[in-house]
């Protein structure tokens, strides 16, 4: 199936999307429900689990 000038990290379908290779890093949003002025962010996290950072959101 050919997706030309689609953004690479889409998929247009749960399976095609399954098919592709583990991330690495993820973005992960973040949203925070209590409505106390905080916003709500986007996170980097280590998702390689022979990463001795794995689990851990990226600081830098």
């Amino acid at each position: 199936m050919a997706l030309r000038g689609l953004d690479p990290s889409f998929y247009p379908s749960p399976r095609l999307a399954m098919q592709a290779p583990p991330e690495r890093p993820a973005d992960v949003a973040t949203v925070n429900p209590n409505l106390d002025g905080r916003p709500d962010a986007l996170a980097v996290v280590d998702v390689d689990p022979r990463s001795p950072t794995y689990g851990q959101v990226d600081q830098r």
